[in-house]
């Protein structure tokens, strides 16, 4: 996955909250390399990302293992 003027990111850094029908619920965490990093993909808050409009929030780590366990992939 390539954010436009970010870095590139596999599939292991990016996990998607699932419904408890297995569907994607529209949320993911996305594990960034740096605090820096993150700060700058910050930049896309609110844009049109595709055809898709994302809003971005900053989280901890155990944030986004408690809203993802057992719930990603």
């Amino acid at each position: 996955m390539h954010i436009p003027g970010v870095f590139h990111l596999t599939e292991a850094h990016v996990f998607v909250v699932m419904t408890t029908q297995g569907r994607s619920s529209g949320q993911a965490f996305v594990e960034f390399p740096s605090p820096g990093d993150a700060d700058h993909a910050m930049q896309l808050d609110r844009q049109m990302f595709g055809n898709r409009y994302v809003e971005l929030f900053l989280s901890s780590a155990e944030e986004a293992r408690r809203a993802t366990s057992g719930s990603f992939f």
